[in-house]
């Protein structure tokens, strides 16, 4: 009887995480709720030519897997993850933890501002990438994976195939 109860518990409580997870992505509507993929991690953060001293923001950072590879192979920059979805920060503090260059915040692309940071990445719909064009600083960089700005001819292009033929872009540009 005691693990029926358990069990019937352990179910209720995966179906609420789903539920608040259905329910963060369809709020958001701004950047899909598929995660990077691992084949490009490399690749982005290549693009962004991280230095010594530089801040890094990823809007919309989702699980954080992307700041948390570049924060161990460069220790002297500051990364900030940024995320509206209640899951989605959970997955990153814990993905972070004792991580000292990283910090992961509440945040909604519509409100933030005050973006003071030199490099910026992100996998946002193009609507999402209009909303933050107004908001970037002069001199950054900004690396988009899948989807461009409108208006704006990107830097540098990259297509990385996998081996299911399944083709990412990454898009490099320097505001």
């Amino acid at each position: 009887m005691i693990f029926a109860f358990i069990a019937f518990v352990c179910v209720a409580i995966f179906g609420v995480f789903i539920i608040i997870f259905l329910v963060d992505t369809i709020r958001n509507g701004l950047a899909p709720s598929i995660p990077t993929p691992n084949s490009a991690i490399g690749e982005i953060i290549r693009g962004l030519r991280i230095a010594k001293g530089d801040v890094v923001v990823e809007l919309g950072c989702g699980d954080a897997r992307i700041i948390k590879r570049a924060a161990i192979n460069r220790p002297e920059a500051n990364f900030i993850g940024i995320d509206n979805g209640i899951v989605a920060l959970i997955r990153a503090k814990v993905n972070t933890i004792g991580a000292k260059n990283i910090s992961i915040k509440y945040g909604d692309i519509k409100n933030i501002s005050n973006l003071n940071a030199n490099k910026y990445l992100c996998y946002l719909s193009p609507e999402a990438l209009e909303i933050i064009k107004k908001k970037l600083p002069k001199g950054c960089t900004l690396v988009s994976v899948e989807y461009k700005f409108k208006k704006i001819k990107p830097f540098k292009s990259i297509a990385l195939r996998e081996p299911t033929n399944l083709v990412h872009k990454i898009h490099v540009y320097v505001f």
